[in-house]
């Protein structure tokens, strides 16, 4: 019988800086698709620090500019 010893979420973390962003928009997306966000550059703002994703003010508009 195996005994779990790590959390189930172990490896959670894996994903390159890239596919997180890939993550976030997506799923910002979704949310955005079910009228569940009120400002998208807000939100995306958010969801990047929540994750620690740093980018340039450039960088983020690129982005935003894709959920708009």
């Amino acid at each position: 019988m195996d005994i779990r010893t790590q959390p189930i979420e172990d490896g959670h973390d894996d994903a390159d800086v890239a596919e997180k962003i890939v993550g976030l928009l997506e799923q910002t997306r979704q949310d955005l698709a079910q009228n569940h966000v009120d400002n998208v550059d807000d939100v995306l703002r958010q969801r990047l620090a929540d994750a620690k994703i740093e980018v340039t003010d450039d960088e983020f508009e690129k982005l935003a500019a894709e959920l708009r």
